[in-house]
Order: C-alpha cells, then structure tokens, then sequence
C-alpha cells in the first residue's frame, strides 16, 4: 500500500512537472528526436547496405569463358570437373547462341550488329553459383585458382572481388555509425540534463518544502528521473518517425531515381529495432535526468 501511494505520488509530481514546463519538454523531446533521428536514418542505411551486400552475394557466381574450338566431348568432361568440385552448387552451360540472344534482350541489340560481327567464334560459356561458405572472398578465390587450371577454360570472370570491397566499405559504415552513436548519446544526454536542471531551479522551494517535510533524497530525486525517462522516451519515438520519413519520402525516392534500387527489396527498420531505438532513447534519458539530479539537486 505504501509503495503504490509512492508510486502515485512519483508519478503525479511528474506530470505536473512536464505540464507546468511544457515548452521546456516540448523543446528537450524535439531536440533529442532530431539527434537521435540522425543515428536512426544511419542505421536504416546500414541495414540495406547489408541486405544489399548478402543479397549481391548470393547471386555472386563465376563465369568460365570456354576455347571456341572446344569440341562437345571435351564440354562434357569439362561440366562433369566444374560440377564436383566443392563449393559448386549448380552450373550452367550457355552457348554463343544462347548468350548473344541473352545479351540482345537485355540491351535491345539488332540482329544486323551480329552480321557486322563477322565469322570471328563466340566463346562458349559455364555459369556457376556457388555454395554459401564460398560466397566469401577467401574460400571463393581457391575455387577460381582450381577452375582456372582446367583444359579448356581461356579465362574466368569472378565478381566476388567487388564484393569484398563493399564489404570493407560496410565495415567503414559499421565504425562510423557506432562513433556516431556515441557523440549523438552525449549531445542527447547534455539536452536532457540541461532540461531537468531548468525544472529543478524552477521548483526549487518546492524541493526546499519537501525537504522541510522530512522527505527521503530518493522521493525527491525520482519525479525528475521520470520526467527524463519520458522525454528520453519520447525523443526516441519521434526519431523514429523522422526516420521513417526521412526513409519513405528520401531514400526510396533517391534510390529508384538513380536505380540503386535494382532488384534490391529496401526495407525500413524492424519493429525491434525500432522499439530498440526508443529504448535506448529512454535510457538516454535517464541517464541526462541522473546527472542533472545529481548535480544540481542539493538535498
């Protein structure tokens, strides 16, 4: 009973704290949405790099460019090599014919551009994709050095290196994003706290009468930790939606207009992550609303 009396207490002396201070909350729950926002729009990019990335992976394969002379006998004892080697997991063999008309599709090339070819031999073609643990740089190489080395392969076309490149460019995002973190967390802890500091120098005889009553450091300090846990939770929630905003009306629209898109299935934060970020906004908070507390409230 005494506890819940406390609670309602704690919880009354708040609200009349955020409602008598509102354009000073108003203002801390903006700002801090704004900053938090900045790491949110960071994180949704690094997301969808990282989709993007395992999703170039995927259909990340080698090309084996095949002598034209290669007879159908020596094809076939080529295919059955390439299909038992490990990390292949299925492969496909494309002939001139079949690759000019692939190729004609996708740039809307005429038949006459064919005829001013000449007689010169179009290379036959293996594609392969690769199994899972071979989608990585290291295992993909050795398999590439292996093909290479077959009779009849002229040369061999692997992707994977880009790959490997964008992998070191996530890995530069990942440090950014987590020393931006931090610098946002403190900008968001100095707003808080320089909030709540405002609130206790405007009740500071109220603190002063509670003091008189003979109330606990604890009774007196836990209103204003509560305020600084809302207004933390709140600026999380309005990051959040900026985040989303900023995804929906900002890098949908860049991404299609330049065709980064691609097949690519851009996605905005999970509802965990979300939830996450609104949670760390709280803490944030709470952590701002501590030190001020701390600091400023003399008890």
């Amino acid at each position: 009973m005494r506890f819940s009396r406390y609670l309602r207490t704690t919880l009354h002396l708040s609200w009349l704290g955020l409602k008598n201070n509102f354009m000073v909350t108003f203002a801390a729950v903006g700002i801090v949405g704004l900053i938090i926002s900045v790491f949110a729009v960071f994180l949704c990019l690094a997301v969808n790099v990282e989709n993007a990335i395992e999703s170039w992976k995927r259909e990340i394969g080698v090309v084996i460019y095949l002598n034209p002379e290669i007879t159908p006998e020596e094809l076939g004892k080529i295919q059955k090599m390439v299909n038992g080697y490990p990390g292949v997991d299925r492969s496909r063999f494309i002939s001139p014919q079949e690759a000019w008309e692939e190729l004609s599709r996708k740039v809307r090339l005429g038949p006459e551009l064919l005829d001013s070819l000449g007689d010169k031999p179009w290379p036959g073609i293996i594609e392969i994709k690769l199994q899972k643990p071979f989608w990585e740089l290291e295992n993909g190489a050795a398999l590439v050095a292996s093909l290479s080395r077959l009779p009849g392969v002229d040369e061999i076309d692997y992707g994977q290196e880009w790959i490997g490149r964008a992998n070191r460019f996530f890995r530069l995002v990942e440090t950014t994003l987590f020393g931006l973190c931090l610098l946002l967390g403190m900008a968001a802890i100095f707003v808080i706290g320089n909030t709540i500091r405002l609130i206790i120098l405007n009740r500071r005889d109220e603190i002063e009468i509670l003091n008189l009553l003979g109330a606990s450091s604890g009774f007196i300090a836990s209103p204003y930790l509560l305020e600084g846990l809302i207004q933390g939770l709140g600026g999380g929630a309005v990051a959040v939606i900026l985040a989303f905003l900023t995804y929906r009306f900002g890098m949908l629209p860049l991404f299609q207009t330049f065709g980064f898109a691609g097949d690519l299935n851009l996605s905005f934060l999970s509802l965990k992550t979300s939830l996450g970020i609104v949670t760390v906004g709280g803490i944030t908070g709470l952590l701002g609303s501590g030190l001020s507390v701390r600091k400023h409230l003399v008890l």
